[in-house]
């Protein structure tokens, strides 16, 4: 279940035809193809292989899944079959589902383009709404890069924050469906239908108990950890590190029956590395150790090799950009060669204080200076308007957790804005793109094991007190063990760690904007692949697209130069106009 590639244009066949080879060259293989009534649709597999789920209904009716697909428990056919038979584009239609995924049904003579809940593996179609697939590069070599330009917010975004929000891509002529929405086709003409949010505050009753509200937290943990200890008793794959939320994974896993096939990334005296090792030897656990760093440079000639391969791979663009020497190709690869699942623990600090706020009300343009203004107005052109930039992002969150965009909001509000907006956009990129190369799992992904936990008093919160307690009360032994913060998770932390916290809480949003900038105020040494010899073998150094918008040459920050590389990348392969 890689992706999928659907089109109703006149002369399908042909765009089908180039669409599938370019898949083909980095990986993707079809499995399954469908033409019916002017409507075109093939189905890839992952790139490990597996994959190409489809199901008949009555009469003409069928369904096909990408992702890691899971309905009332089941997985497979089983569970797609089922699916199929419920389906009805209302706000029900996601209930007893899991996992990151899309959907094509065909049902009664009318076609549904559907994907998980979070709106994390994203449905791009183009601007006449005849094109659509759960792949942004599919697109681009469907031909319908090149019209409509350069979306400036998209590529603002994408470069500063690794992500952009809404709708946006940065590209002009692609879009993704919006949040709560199912894409439906009567003939080939296609509608957008919104579905209901049903996500909401409400604050918790009565006096509460940090160890009972860690019990219910785990309570729904352990039930999803349930279903996957039943559809993959060969175990899973999973790092772990110095933190929270791998150790709190571990013991999900250890308690659940799963036996898992642990890694850790990292030079040998990092302290996620030790932490882990120690934890493994302690519990008798083999572990593989990989550090990226250590792998040679790339030949030179090599690299516009490298480069077209992991457009296709990365789906033309990830989080941290999409210039490497093929390290991390390899690597997920590697990890998804065996077909044994991927977990991750993303968005695990929904049980902490990640935004670093201290309990008061809030507005969303507060939020965004806390955390969305990574930027430098010195590495844009006069094209950049701060105000207008920021505006638009928060209204972005605003629709993301359902509230209005101005006046101030109570701090539990804001703590919606982690999973549903954070966690839909920049880390839900990372489990798509994982999804497409086999089966990966996001257990704190999940709508029903992070639907309620911004009505936690952030004083459970803060200090990492609330996690640490789940980790305690669900493995006491792992609890124990010291973690990269320099203390263990068993007992209340230490003062001057508590006292660095709070000093962080109180400071004030407005402020926080120029940390950034402060940081990145110099240039920074830049990896190999991000250096001329290399950048001039793939692209024309005038950065004739994104100098449009950036001030290359002052762009100091390595990771949003691979970023800004990337935008530039695609458009000057897809001839974007």
């Amino acid at each position: 279940m890689g992706l999928f590639f659907l089109t109703t244009e006149p002369g399908g066949d042909e765009q089908q035809a180039r669409v599938e080879a370019a898949l083909a060259a980095g990986g993707f293989h079809a499995t399954w193809r469908h033409a019916q009534a002017g409507l075109r649709i093939v189905l890839c597999r992952k790139l490990n292989g597996g994959g190409g789920l489809t199901v008949r209904g009555e009469g003409d009716d069928f369904a096909l899944a990408t992702g890691s697909f899971i309905y009332q428990g089941q997985t497979g056919a089983a569970a797609l079959k089922a699916f199929l038979n419920a389906f009805t584009p209302g706000e029900d239609l996601w209930k007893g589902t899991h996992g990151i995924w899309s959907a094509v049904l065909r049902k009664s003579g009318v076609t549904y383009l559907v994907n998980d809940q979070l709106n994390s593996d994203k449905i791009y179609y183009d601007a006449g709404r005849r094109v659509f697939s759960n792949s942004f590069i599919a697109l681009c070599e469907a031909g319908k890069a090149g019209s409509g330009g350069v979306d400036a917010q998209g590529s603002y975004e994408y470069v500063w924050n690794g992500a952009p929000f809404g709708t946006k891509t940065f590209l002009s002529a692609i879009r993704s469906l919006p949040n709560n929405t199912v894409a439906t086709l009567d003939g080939t003409s296609a509608r957008l239908v919104p579905i209901a949010q049903t996500y909401r505050l409400a604050p918790m009753p009565g006096e509460l108990h940090t160890e009972a509200v860690a019990d219910a937290c785990n309570a729904k943990l352990k039930s999803l950890f349930a279903i996957y200890s039943a559809k993959w008793p060969q175990g899973v794959r999973s790092a772990l590190s110095g933190g929270y939320d791998s150790r709190l994974l571990l013991g999900l896993l250890l308690s659940s029956g799963i036996q898992p096939t642990l890694f850790v990334y990292g030079n040998a005296e990092a302290g996620d590395v030790r932490v882990a090792k120690t934890i493994c030897t302690g519990e008798g656990l083999p572990i593989r150790h990989v550090d990226k760093q250590r792998q040679l440079p790339a030949p030179l000639d090599a690299f516009p090799g490298i480069m077209a391969t992991n457009a296709i791979a990365f789906d033309g663009w990830k989080f941290d950009g999409l210039f490497d020497g093929g390290v991390d190709l390899a690597d997920r690869l590697s990890r998804a060669r065996d077909g044994i699942p991927l977990m991750n623990g993303s968005v695990g600090e929904v049980y902490r204080n990640f935004f670093y706020l201290r309990d008061a009300a809030y507005s969303l343009r507060q939020l965004v200076h806390t955390f969305y203004s990574r930027y430098h107005p010195r590495a844009c052109t006069d094209r950049f308007r701060p105000a207008a930039y920021e505006n638009a992002i928060t209204a972005d969150i605003a629709e993301a957790i359902g509230a209005p965009g101005h006046g101030k909001l109570p701090r539990q509000a804001i703590e919606m804005a982690y999973p549903l907006f954070r966690g839909r956009y920049w880390t839900a990129r990372d489990g798509a793109i994982n999804q497409k190369f086999g089966t990966a799992l996001y257990p704190f992904l999940e709508p029903a094991v992070f639907d309620g936990t911004w009505n936690i008093p952030i004083a459970m919160k803060n200090f990492g007190r609330l996690e640490a307690c789940m980790i305690a009360r669900l493995t006491p032994r792992l609890a124990r063990y010291t973690s990269d913060y320099g203390f263990v998770f068993s007992a209340e932390p230490p003062w001057r760690y508590r006292a660095k916290m709070t000093i962080n809480y109180w400071r004030p949003p407005g402020l926080r904007k120029f940390t950034y900038r402060l940081h990145h105020r110099r240039p920074q040494t830049k990896p190999y692949y991000l250096q001329q010899a290399y950048l001039r073998s793939v692209l024309d150094m005038d950065f004739p697209y994104m100098r449009r918008l950036f001030n290359v040459d002052w762009m100091h920050d390595a990771e949003a130069f691979n970023r800004l590389c990337t935008v530039e990348y695609l458009c000057q392969r897809y001839g974007v106009g």
